[in-house]
């Protein structure tokens, strides 16, 4: 998934020209957007760590972060230690098809998973 060629040359073009609040205005705005699809697990998992602490909530909240924390902070780490950005960024073209094979193959899992809790097969406490 990604942006259309078209909009990420825009984007680009636009981005040359931010200034120091304009970034940080484009970067609250999108956290703001994003806040519902990662914000929304990592709310529920709180909600029920401060109600009654739970190791399945715990185990929950640090399922959470090894799937989207540590592959940005690994990221982070890569860019600091002096791994380049454009090798990233090949290193990524060169797996996406595996990585969209993977992804595919976690949702259909995933699908499964709460269709056996949804039908009481499996209860996770």
């Amino acid at each position: 998934m990604a942006i259309a060629p078209k909009h990420a040359k825009m984007i680009h073009k636009y981005s040359q020209r931010l200034t120091i609040p304009g970034i940080i205005f484009l970067g609250a705005f999108v956290a703001a957007v994003e806040l519902p699809c990662t914000g929304g697990p990592y709310l529920a998992i709180t909600l029920i760590l401060s109600q009654q602490f739970s190791l399945n909530a715990l185990l929950l909240l640090a399922i959470y972060n090894v799937i989207f924390v540590l592959p940005l902070v690994v990221i982070l780490l890569m860019v600091f230690f002096g791994k380049r950005v454009q090798h990233i960024k090949m290193w990524k073209h060169k797996w996406r098809a595996h990585m969209r094979l993977a992804m595919g193959l976690l949702l259909i899992a995933l699908a499964w998973l709460l269709i056996l809790i949804a039908n009481g097969v499996i209860n996770l406490g």
